[in-house]
C-alpha cells in the first residue's frame, strides 16, 4: 500500500512537471513579421528563405490562406511566438494539371502538361497526351 502511494506521488509529480514544460517553449521567432491575421483570403508570396517570423497567428472561419511559390521553391515554415488560431483553411495544395483530350479545354499543345506543385512541392508527372 505505501509503496503504491509514492509510485502515484510520482506519477503526479511528472505530470506536473510535464505541464510546465510546455508552456515553456520556444518556437525560435523573432516576431519581425508582425501579427498575421488575414480579414478575407489572401495568397500571401513566400520570402526566399521560406520562413515567416510572426508574433501571432489568427486565420478565421472562411478565411483561406494560401502561399506562392519562391524562386528557389522552398518549402514553408511559420515560427509563431505567441498564440495560434486557425478556424479557417491553410491551403498548400498544388495545382491541376491541364485537361488532355476530349475532356480539355481544346488545346491539344497543353495535353499533359502537368500540375504545379505547392510550395516545397513537386509538380506531377508529364501524361500521355491524347492524339
Amino acid at each position: 500500500m505505501k509503496r503504491t502511494i509514492i509510485d502515484l506521488a510520482g506519477i503526479a509529480l511528472g505530470f506536473a512537471l510535464l505541464s510546465c514544460t510546455a508552456l515553456a517553449f520556444d518556437s525560435g521567432s523573432t516576431g519581425v513579421d508582425g501579427d498575421f491575421n488575414p480579414p478575407v483570403t489572401i495568397e500571401v508570396p513566400l520570402p526566399p528563405s521560406g520562413v515567416f517570423n510572426f508574433r501571432s497567428v489568427n486565420i478565421p472561419l472562411g478565411v483561406t490562406v494560401t502561399f506562392r511559390r519562391n524562386a528557389t521553391n522552398t518549402p514553408i515554415v511559420m515560427l509563431v511566438q505567441g498564440d495560434v488560431t486557425v478556424a479557417g483553411t491553410i491551403d498548400i495544395s498544388g495545382k491541376p494539371g491541364a485537361d488532355v483530350g476530349p475532356a480539355g479545354d481544346g488545346n491539344r499543345a497543353d495535353d499533359g502538361t502537368p500540375g504545379q506543385g505547392g510550395p516545397g512541392g513537386f509538380d506531377g508527372g508529364y501524361g500521355t497526351p491524347t492524339k
